[in-house]
């Protein structure tokens, strides 16, 4: 009951954002090195790890954007979802 009303109350994007992290199905590189889309698996904004949902739940060049999601007192999942679509705005810009 808690998970379908932390759910119930997500935006589309947030939605989408957790069902790409939960299907591993995304935009990451990770992923999409697998169908040779893109050279390289590694996150672009650090080059440390491979890019992917959990990854941006650790990389240390989202740690600002992270400190400031938290203190927004956020559920797991709108958490994640604003998360992934910063990340996915930073990497839109820097193309």
């Amino acid at each position: 009951q808690l998970l379908k009303n932390d759910l119930l109350h997500l935006n589309k994007k947030e939605l989408t954002a957790n069902f790409r992290r939960i299907t591993q199905h995304d935009i990451l590189n990770a992923h999409l090195h697998r169908f040779g889309l893109v050279t390289d698996p590694k996150c672009f904004l650090c080059n440390q790890e491979d890019e992917t949902s959990n990854h941006l739940l650790n990389c240390k060049m989202l740690t600002e954007v992270r400190d400031t999601l938290k203190k927004l007192k956020l559920n797991d999942f709108e958490f994640f979802g604003k998360l992934y679509f910063h990340f996915r705005d930073l990497k839109n810009a820097a193309m």
